[in-house]
């Protein structure tokens, strides 16, 4: 989900002496990688079209052989993340990860004023690696959506009142193997009774 902090896996054992790692990401749509970061035995830097938070998620890297990538996700950071750990020129390791970023937006903002109708829109970062985003009930019943022209989904809920608020699941089922399971996202919807009074 947008605006969260997540960690992309990545590790090698055992440790060789001249190894280097090399994080690379390649955004949606994009036909060139671009480097986020690189490290070695001596230190870490950033690449010039960096993420400015990242960073390698263990501080000593070199001796757990611990390199995932940490950052805060933002809407714009969807695609493939590589990781390739390599030894005087030499490939010894290339990880290559698929990350989808899905973001939410309520219509109005919360709390909703009691009696007002409710959007909630979800859409995510390279839509082509989805099968579908739909939308559940805080008691997992599905709500009916529509889905939008350019991408994402809405569901509508009228006249919303105090029995409503809970936490709403956004399910996004990715394309590919059928044996996936599908990532549920919950987004809290507090209300606001003071409007129906």
């Amino acid at each position: 989900m947008a605006d969260t902090a997540i960690t992309l896996p990545c590790s090698n054992m055992p440790l060789k002496e001249k190894m280097a790692i090399n994080w690379q990401w390649l955004p949606h749509g994009a036909d060139s990688t671009r480097l986020i970061l690189s490290a070695d035995r001596r230190q870490e830097f950033l690449g010039r079209l960096s993420k400015r938070d990242a960073r390698l998620a263990d501080s000593g890297f070199w001796k757990s052989g611990n390199f995932s990538l940490s950052f805060r996700a933002s809407s714009e950071d969807g695609g493939h993340y590589t990781c390739l750990i390599n030894q005087a020129q030499k490939t010894l390791k290339e990880h290559v990860m698929l990350l989808v970023v899905l973001t939410v937006s309520a219509d109005p903002p919360l709390p909703v004023p009691e009696q007002s109708t409710l959007r909630l829109q979800a859409k995510v970062s390279g839509s082509s690696s989805v099968l579908d985003i739909s939308w559940l009930s805080p008691h997992g019943l599905p709500l009916h959506y529509e889905v939008l022209p350019e991408g994402g989904v809405i569901t509508k809920l009228p006249k919303i009142t105090l029995a409503d608020k809970g936490d709403y699941i956004c399910k996004v089922r990715p394309q590919g193997n059928r044996g996936r399971p599908a990532s549920l996202f919950l987004y809290p919807v507090t209300v606001d009774g003071k409007w129906g009074k």
